[in-house]
């Protein structure tokens, strides 16, 4: 075990090749702290952030969260052991380095992983998002953003809540993705206001909150009709200010919706025969 792993720092230019060892996020969390305020009194004691090995931390819990200037080299971590993202990158609206071969095979939660990263739009396209169940809010406020995540698999994910909100610049091909577990996927696009992906295969079966879901995609017109709507029981808001769409939903299950107020205000393209009935 590591001097650090017993609780104190070892020298930067010791044993291990020169690689600082953490194996807890708060060992590593302290770390980042120092890293945020003092860069290079913290090199001193840690050596170069981009050489920290990561490898045996399983939670990067809000471990950069509200470093608003951060924009280090992290593309050589090893990460395959971490299961939590929770906020790591939160308001860190600088940020945009090359994540692009971080092993994400074991993380399940992404909650807020990105939220308000401004500037990133860092390729992760390759990402192994096969265990992520939770994707709240993950890309909430990156104005910037517009990675190809056509190749995700999103099998286990049951919370897309707010996952691309406010996503002005995205519009990148979503229409393999597997959303069967997804049950909740509320303000997932809105102020997405470029998007304008064909979702029409997307397996909606269990999903009961659609709750904004679209509100403010002006440039959305897919076609949902043959959508499973089911088990939605909250449409509130869900194509307000969607002014280009007009997709024939007029044969969607509305039975168990019991909230739909403004679900088409402003939708001014909206034909009255494809509103759902009742609607």
């Amino acid at each position: 075990m590591s001097a650090f792993a017993a609780g104190a720092p070892p020298d930067p230019g010791g044993g291990g090749g020169g690689r600082n060892k953490f194996t807890s996020n708060d060992q590593l969390k302290k770390a980042a702290k120092e890293w945020v305020q003092d860069k290079n009194k913290a090199k001193e004691k840690y050596g170069k952030i981009e050489d920290w090995d990561v490898s045996e931390v399983t939670s990067f819990h809000e471990l950069f969260k509200g470093a608003k200037e951060f924009n280090e080299d992290l593309s050589r971590w090893d990460v395959s052991n971490v299961t939590s993202m929770y906020c790591v990158f939160r308001l860190c609206s600088a940020f945009n380095s090359d994540i692009s071969l971080w092993n994400t095979s074991n993380c399940t939660d992404m909650y807020c992983m990105f939220n308000c990263c401004s500037a990133f739009n860092s390729d992760i396209s390759k990402w192994n998002t096969s265990n992520c169940t939770n994707m709240h809010c993950m890309f909430i406020g990156c104005s910037a953003f517009n990675c190809d995540l056509s190749e995700w698999n999103t099998s286990n994910c049951t919370d897309m809540r707010s996952m691309f909100g406010g996503c002005s610049a995205f519009n990148c091909d979503l229409s393999e993705w597997k959303t069967l577990n997804c049950t909740d996927m509320r303000s997932m696009f809105q102020l997405c206001r470029t998007f304008n992906c064909d979702l029409s295969k997307w397996n909606t079966s269990n999903c009961t909150d659609m709750f904004n879901m679209f509100n403010d995609c002006s440039a959305f017109n897919s076609d949902l009709s043959t959508w499973n709507t089911s088990n939605c029981t909250d449409m509130r808001s869900m194509f307000k200010n969607a002014t280009s769409f007009d997709s024939d939903l007029s044969q969607w299950n509305m039975s168990k919706v019991k909230k739909k107020t403004d679900m088409f205000n402003n939708a001014t393209a909206m034909k009255a025969s494809h509103k759902p009935k009742g609607v």
